[in-house]
This record gives C-alpha cells, structure tokens and sequence, in this order.
C-alpha cells in the first residue's frame, strides 16, 4: 500500500484526531502530523507495519516544563478500502502531579481522498 499523502481518522484513548501521512523523505520514512503535531513515520511495506513518536505538550523554554511523549506502534489490519490499521502507544508523563508510563490502544481508519 503507498501510504504517502494520506489522511486518517485517528482514535487514541478516547480522543479523535487527524493524522497525515504526507512526503517520503528516505526509503521507509516519511513526514506527517497527529492533529497538528509533526511525527517522523517509520513504515516497513512487508509487514505492514506503522511507528512514530510525538511530544503531546511541547516545552517552549529549555528549562523543566511539562512534557508527554508518545510512541505509537501498529499494523494495517485491512487493505481496504477504506485502510484500517491499529496498535497500542506507550505515554509518558513528565507532569509534576501526574508522571508515569501508561499503555493505550488506537486505530485509524483512511479517508478517501476527494476526486
């Protein structure tokens, strides 16, 4: 499946959000976003397998701020269309009341495009 400039539904944790898979940039690797944050897609074609990181709050000065990181792990479950594909993230809270690592399950489900 070429997954380059795409759009999904994407489910995570009770949330929804958009995620765009937009331009390879190296052989497996390609640039998008989750809901307006920048993720660096790593996509393996033979096993259909899909992994990225975002940080949640970005910090905007150099010293300790909040901060959540996610990593997203998963597969394509269905060629479609519409392509579905799923996994679990892993969340870590650097919050000063609330820090921890904690798993999560998503999905996503491809938009089709607009012709």
């Amino acid at each position: 499946m070429d997954i380059g400039n795409t759009q999904w539904d994407f489910y995570a944790n009770g949330e929804k959000g958009v995620l765009n898979i937009k331009n390879e940039v190296e052989k497996d690797r390609w640039t998008g976003d989750l809901s307006g944050t920048s993720v660096l897609i790593s996509w393996d074609e033979a096993s259909k397998r899909i992994s990225f990181a975002r940080e949640v709050v970005p910090g905007h000065k150099k010293e300790a701020v909040p901060l959540v990181l996610q990593f997203y792990t998963g597969s394509l479950a269905y060629d479609g269309p519409p392509a579905i594909a799923s996994g679990i993230f892993d969340q870590i809270s650097y919050l000063p009341l609330n820090h921890g690592k904690s798993t999560h399950s998503w999905a996503a489900i491809q938009i089709p495009p607009i012709l």
